[in-house]
């Protein structure tokens, strides 16, 4: 008769590692995405402010004094990516 048994406790580790990889690097991939989403939304409300409203947008979400702040120092960062 043969026992497999010994093997199931391998496999659940390796499914749950699999498992905890995948959902890192979805993590990652989101994170990423909310920062360049961040820095289009700061890069065109700047354009906006410095071409009189003419091009990009007004700051819609009234964020503009916050969370782009971190930006005033180095504008390279609005266009990485």
């Amino acid at each position: 008769m043969n026992d497999h048994s010994e093997f199931k406790p391998l496999w659940i580790c390796i499914g749950a590692l699999g498992f905890l990889l995948a959902m890192g690097w979805a993590g990652n991939s989101d994170y990423e995405h909310a920062l360049l989403e961040e820095q289009g939304y700061c890069a065109n409300v700047t354009l906006y402010h410095a071409t009189r409203g003419e091009h990009g947008w007004p700051d819609y979400r009234e964020l503009y004094s916050t969370m782009c702040a971190k930006y005033a120092d180095d504008p390279e960062l609005f266009f990485q990516g």
